[in-house]
């Protein structure tokens, strides 16, 4: 049974959570996001939000508020839900451009992958709010989100890295305007915990005992924070030989969580008062009877499965040893409540996948807005250089009429917009090429993987997983060619410098989804070269066309190496080479790929070779730098 420190933990982060209003006690409450001053007190139950949210006047910034405060109170009756609001809160608060609700948002999101063991997916939502909430100088986001990596370590195992969060952590909300002492002292306890996992016992002890001090007489905020001292202070005593006074910090601890009405930490202090009795007498064992009977009692009413749980199984073991005739009921009580546990963990793993796909649908439903609203951009753009080239043309015919120097500078000034236009049009053609012939293909894929999905009723739950998935990865392939798309777009404009830094992220985009390791490789002297616009893009369209062939045609590669040099000729060259085994073959059948490629290279004055062999396939393309 683990320490009951680490129980409280996740409370104590989320206690120090950016919040302006203060909700009803609760164990798992998430952070509730703040907006400037709102005009009206927040409601204070659930059922008070779902109601303020059907309100059609409700501003959007209010609403992303109310959708994080949902997911606060669902997170531990259905974290199904909680995962709906808070994806809710985050798609509208981006739409809106609220950035302080969306950094609330991603730490709520990582609360909830911490709840569910998910450290990976914790970790990347809670850095990803950490840089928002420094971009917008909060500093008590930034505490929050410290304590919340903290937190992650500490399932991870990795105590050393929890403290020095949960020290940043503390240093972040001391500097705080006007000071949040609920902020500080939470980050000290968790430090205090830290502490005692890595053995400084006494700094632990003295941490614990200025926390409980500065708890003192403050208001049932501090509520959570002093019951984590006290059950801290109590662990180590217990640690130390000293169970009676152990005991006592319980028992304050257990009248400090009933006052406060919190039942998950009354069940869990309950279950560690029946450990904390040493099974040596009669009356001990009666004692600790008492208390496993209490803790069941409060599990059952406030149906917190995981510690109602421990608590039957103390109960068991307890009614065992006392040789009472209902411990073989108790334990079978015990048993088919583990079943229960089981099939809720996949009944929860089911409704987790469906939750993953709801998701995806709104990305995508997000990323066709900002198609669409890029489009409308470029067309205005188009409009503007028209109306332009109407008043330069008409200036020009005035200024040719009254003096005929001028004709000249008129000449000049009409050649230069018929470039800008052609290259608008060029633009436009190139856009609508890419988009027909990268992207919409895969949009075609999506729509007839969604048809049979939806058309499959039959379909086993595995052959329908398996389609959801393949529809996964199509969208985010088309996702990524439409990245890759607009990059191409804007590639002209890019330096050198910045293309070799999309290709390196290309890569890492392409390469692992496939299983492939990449070993990327530049040299001083092609870091440090210019080559020009036309030769940039064509080496990099080639690039491009090795990554994909190597993802396609590479069989049981592991890895693909990319090298880029400047040769002795003065040419820029890159090599793609992959580690597939055997003999690999110089093309496939009716494939274009590497005639492609040479046309590409020998458009702007350079070669391309390929080099098949036993150890993979290899493509090198050395072009004028």
């Amino acid at each position: 049974m683990p320490p009951l420190r680490y129980l409280l933990l996740v409370l104590l982060v989320l206690l120090a959570a950016p919040t302006r209003a203060q909700q009803r006690p609760g164990p798992l409450a998430p952070p509730v996001p703040a907006v400037a001053a709102p005009s009206t007190p927040l409601p204070a139950t659930a059922e008070a939000f779902q109601a303020a949210l059907r309100r059609p006047d409700l501003p959007d910034t209010l609403r992303v508020l109310y959708l994080n405060n949902l997911a606060r109170f669902a997170q531990v009756t259905d974290p199904t839900q909680a995962h709906r609001y808070v994806d809710l809160a985050l798609s509208l608060a981006r739409r809106v451009g609220y950035r302080q609700g969306e950094a609330n948002a991603l730490l709520m999101q990582g609360s909830i992958a911490t709840a569910s063991n998910d450290a990976l997916t914790s970790q990347t939502k809670t850095l990803a709010a950490l840089r928002l909430f420094r971009h917008l100088g909060n500093r008590e986001g930034m505490g929050s989100s410290l304590q919340a990596l903290g937190t992650v370590a500490v399932l991870a195992g990795d105590h050393a890295r929890a403290l020095q969060y949960y020290q940043q952590a503390d240093s972040t909300f001391r500097l705080l305007m006007p000071p949040c002492l609920r902020c500080e002292l939470s980050a000290r306890a968790n430090m205090a915990n830290e502490q005692l996992a890595l053995g400084q016992r006494a700094a632990a002890l003295r941490t614990f005992r200025q926390v409980l001090a500065r708890t003192q007489g403050q208001n049932d905020a501090f509520g959570q924070v002093r019951l984590a001292a006290l059950a801290g202070i109590a662990d180590e005593l217990a640690r130390a030989g000293r169970p009676d006074s152990a005991v006592l910090l319980l028992h304050q601890a257990l009248a400090l969580a009933r006052r406060s009405n919190d039942q998950y930490a009354e069940i869990t202090l309950l279950n560690s008062l029946t450990m904390r009795y040493a099974p040596t007498e009669l009356a001990d064992l009666r004692q600790q009877e008492y208390y496993a009977r209490q803790a069941v009692r409060v599990g059952r009413a406030s149906r917190q499965q995981q510690p109602l749980q421990v608590a039957l199984g103390n109960l068991a073991e307890v009614l065992h040893r006392l040789g009472h005739p209902a411990a073989y009921d108790t334990l079978l009580s015990y048993l088919l409540l583990s079943q229960h546990l089981q099939t809720a963990e996949r009944t929860k793993a089911l409704a987790d996948a469906q939750t993953r796909y709801d998701m995806q649908g709104q990305q995508a439903t997000i990323r066709d807005l900002r198609k669409d609203r890029r489009l409308s951009a470029q067309q205005r753009e188009l409009a503007h250089l028209r109306q332009r080239q109407e008043r330069l043309g008409t200036g020009a015919l005035v200024a040719l009429l009254l003096l005929l120097g001028g004709g000249t500078f008129w000449q000049y000034r009409r050649h230069q917009q018929q470039q800008r236009t052609q290259a608008a049009i060029a633009l436009r053609t190139r856009l609508a090429a890419d988009l027909h012939d990268d992207v919409g293909n895969l949009l075609t894929q999506i729509t007839l993987q969604s048809d049979l999905l939806r058309e499959s009723s039959t379909a086993t739950p595995a052959q329908t997983l398996a389609r959801l998935e393949r529809l996964r990865d199509t969208s985010r392939r088309a996702a990524r060619q439409m990245a890759d798309v607009v990059w191409g777009l804007h590639a002209s404009n890019a330096t050198w410098p910045e293309m070799l830094t999309h290709m390196r992220d290309h890569a890492y985009e392409v390469l692992p989804p496939a299983n492939l390791a990449i070993d990327f490789g530049v040299s001083p002297e092609a870091a440090a070269a210019q080559p020009g616009q036309e030769v940039s893009q064509q080496l990099y369209l080639i690039y491009k066309e090795c990554l994909h062939n190597a993802v396609k045609h590479a069989r049981h590669a592991t890895q693909v190496t990319v090298r880029l040099w400047v040769n002795a000729a003065g040419q820029l060259c890159l090599a793609v080479q992959d580690d597939a085994p055997g003999p690999a073959p110089v093309g496939r059948a009716g494939g274009q790929g590497l005639n492609s490629m040479r046309q590409r290279a020998e458009a702007v004055g350079g070669s391309l070779t390929v080099a098949p062999g036993t150890g993979g396939f290899g493509v090198e393309a050395c072009l004028p730098g």
